[in-house]
């Protein structure tokens, strides 16, 4: 079988087991005192027999690897990744279903039954079941639910349409914006949160203090730093006083002071004995004792990305407007996504680029060179411009 070392199990292809087989099938005869210089022809005996076994025991090793690779949590998947969120009681969200209240008019004492349809303007597809039987003239918006899971927002003062058949219903007005409903939860966002929960039940600083701020509705994502020691020291790229945390979130909320106020009331309240240092945003809070306590933290630093796509081949027939309008989507989407400390990878963007369909080749640099920018976990990458041609 393959080998389990340093960098974890590793297992051997088809044609590494072929050459093992062989090589001891000669040395087993070698040593019986027969004739070891055989054919392996594809068409002899020995041939077809050492590639059967070779596939037999490659197989079994790819199964051994993902066997492996399955209880290991940055290559877990499917059920695998649940079991290490079950392990630390964190299960997968699923798809949640969206709430709007609508204004309804019509025939006075029309009743319009609990479950009675209505669509939107912007997901015309998408279908609104009324919650609860209402008699007409109703007083205020009624709230309805919607029938498919998911984020799929809809906007104030539209008017709907009536799915349902009830006569003396006329008309379906949106009163407020909808509150959207969420997507499944994505296997990588399951993963931040199970890394998250690891880190605040592993530390009592440092991790409660990353998970409880990705938890805020204004931050996507946050990075805390420490420097326990005595003296000052380089720690992420950043020189700390001694004994000190620096706090960094994404984005910037300099325009929520709601938002400070309560980013600064999680770091106060979750160290002890130590400073929290920064320079972007300093503040105060009110301690146990009545007094004002000052609170620092940071912004992530945006890394600028010169992002150059050239298409060197379409595969024939191609549009190419099409396929260069949705490698910049694609790109855009990527970046829009990258966390504080996440790199950009030119594997991540040649995927999307091959993943259009209509690519045969294409050159790609990364701040003109062929190589991925790596970020610093207080630093997030932002881009600076795209050029796809």
């Amino acid at each position: 079988m393959g080998t389990l070392g340093s960098d974890g199990y590793t297992s051997l292809t088809e044609a590494q087991w072929l050459q093992i087989v062989r090589d001891r099938t000669e040395a087993n005869l070698q040593a019986s005192g027969n004739p070891s210089d055989i054919s392996w022809a594809s068409d002899t005996f020995f041939g077809l027999q050492s590639a059967v076994d070779a596939s037999s025991l490659g197989q079994s090793d790819q199964a051994q690897q993902a066997s492996y690779d399955g209880t290991q949590f940055r290559n877990a998947t499917g059920i695998q990744l649940a079991d290490q969120g079950e392990s630390v009681g964190l299960t997968q969200e699923m798809a949640s279903f969206g709430t709007i209240t609508l204004s309804l008019t019509g025939t006075a004492g029309t009743l319009i039954l609990a479950g009675s349809l209505a669509s939107g303007v912007s997901n015309p597809s998408v279908t609104w079941a009324l919650n609860a039987d209402v008699t007409l003239p109703a007083v205020g918006a009624v709230a309805f639910t919607a029938t498919t899971a998911g984020n799929l927002p809809e906007s104030d003062a539209e008017i709907w349409t009536i799915v349902s058949a009830v006569p003396g219903w006329d008309t379906a007005t949106s009163s407020t914006d909808a509150i959207a409903g969420s997507d499944d939860e994505t296997e990588a966002a399951f993963r931040l949160r199970i890394s998250a929960r690891r880190k605040s039940s592993k530390n009592a600083s440092t991790g409660a203090i990353a998970s409880r701020l990705n938890a805020l509705v204004d931050v996507t994502a946050s990075q805390v730093i420490e420097n326990d020691r005595h003296f000052i020291q380089n720690v992420g790229g950043k020189f700390l006083p001694p004994n000190s945390i620096n706090v960094i979130i994404h984005p910037n909320i300099n325009a929520k002071p709601e938002a400070i106020k309560e980013v600064a009331e999680i770091i106060y309240t979750n160290i002890i004995g130590i400073r929290a240092f920064g320079t972007d945003v300093v503040t105060t809070v009110t301690g146990i004792d009545g007094r004002q306590k000052e609170v620092a933290f940071d912004y992530a630093t945006e890394v600028g990305v010169d992002v150059v796509v050239v298409v060197t081949a379409f595969v024939p027939g191609a549009s190419q407007t099409s396929i260069i309008a949705d490698i910049t989507t694609g790109i855009s989407a990527y970046f829009a996504a990258l966390l504080p400390g996440d790199d950009v990878s030119m594997l991540a963007i040649q995927c999307i680029i091959q993943g259009t369909g209509g690519v045969l080749s294409a050159t790609l640099t990364l701040n003109t060179f062929p190589l991925n920018v790596l970020i610093e976990p207080t630093q997030v990458a932002s881009l600076l411009s795209l050029s796809v041609s």
